[in-house]
């Protein structure tokens, strides 16, 4: 994969470039982030086109070019900004600079979301639907999925949309949900911070237990032991605030966690 930059003085000259590239190359992929500018608020287009390489032998190879235009303004503040960013992406690498972190790691995965465009607002309002249809979007992943699976796919998913009244936008949220073409989402692509929250409450309550093997119901009984419940084997809202108090959970954090456990809601 070989890459280059063109930049243009205006808009005009942009788009005649573009239909230029488009008239005589054969092109494969074509990414319009005027349209979905990025976070950090790059604006360009960029052209994945086929470049034919005769070798020796009268060989042909085929090799991908991608192809970034630009408009000059956008291509300047790009430049002016690239520093900060730069110095902002060292500040996170000393900051996560610990035996138990990756500072570069974590500066990829910054980097990675500064230079993705933002969900849409029909992905947006479609998270809110499903989380008012079932409670929260975890529930709804729960109802949706078999209980050993791990995965959606886009038959399934279509039907959730189907269930919502949004069926015709299933092609568009599901191709910014699936953003690496691999055929299938997770409840992670659904909603990023429930399953952030749900893995730091699991590794909260993992601390109770010497190892990972113990069944559910003793470690229900672990995380309760010292309350009386109202009702044996489940536990309230203002209970469960009790319980993970100690774990240094705030009220807010321990409402969102109880959401997204609570399957029927209450």
């Amino acid at each position: 994969l070989a890459r280059i930059g063109l930049v243009f003085a205006n808009c005009d000259m942009l788009q005649a470039g573009l239909d230029h590239i488009i008239k005589n190359f054969e092109v494969v992929a074509f990414r319009n982030n005027f349209a979905t500018p990025w976070r950090v608020g790059d604006r360009f287009v960029e052209v994945l086109v086929v470049i034919k390489v005769t070798k020796e032998r009268y060989e042909t190879i085929a090799h991908v070019c991608e192809i970034r235009l630009e408009e000059l303004s956008f291509h300047r503040a790009r430049e002016t900004a690239t520093p900060h960013l730069s110095q902002f992406l060292d500040h996170l690498r000393v900051a996560y600079d610990r035996a138990c972190k990756d500072p570069n790691l974590v500066a990829y995965l910054a980097r990675t979301v500064l230079e993705s465009p933002s969900e849409g607002h029909g992905l947006r309002v479609f998270r809110r639907h499903l989380a008012r249809r079932f409670g929260s979007c975890v529930c709804g992943w729960r109802c949706s999925v078999p209980a050993t699976g791990r995965w959606l796919s886009f038959e399934r998913f279509r039907d959730i949309c189907h269930a919502l009244k949004c069926r015709e936008h299933a092609p568009e949220y599901w191709s910014e949900l699936d953003s690496g073409r691999g055929g299938v989402i997770s409840l992670f692509e659904i909603d990023p911070e429930a399953v952030a929250a749900l893995a730091n409450f699991r590794s909260r309550v993992l601390m109770l237990i010497a190892n990972d093997s113990v069944d559910t119901e003793t470690l229900f009984a672990k995380l309760t032991f010292k309350m009386k419940l109202n009702t044996p084997g489940h536990m309230e809202l203002h209970e469960f605030r009790s319980a993970v108090k100690a774990f240094g959970f705030t009220g807010a954090d321990a409402d969102r966690v109880f959401s997204y456990l609570d399957h029927q809601g209450g």
